[in-house]
């Protein structure tokens, strides 16, 4: 993962868990799955898993 971090538009891609990456651009909606811990759902309809620290980076990036 960290290769892709260094090689991947960082304007585009955010690493949102120790094992995804996603494309910005593709997500649809961030949903609250348990206490701490959120889904992205994308366009295409898959759920990727975010952080504690990938969302609070996720936030940061939306400025929400």
């Amino acid at each position: 993962m960290k290769y892709y971090e260094e090689h991947l538009d960082p304007e585009t891609f955010l690493r949102v868990h120790r094992s995804y990456m996603v494309n910005l651009e593709m997500v649809d909606k961030i949903e609250l799955y348990s206490k701490d811990n959120y889904h992205l759902i994308l366009k295409n309809g898959a759920t990727i898993p975010a952080s504690r620290s990938g969302y609070k980076k996720l936030k940061e990036y939306l400025n929400f």
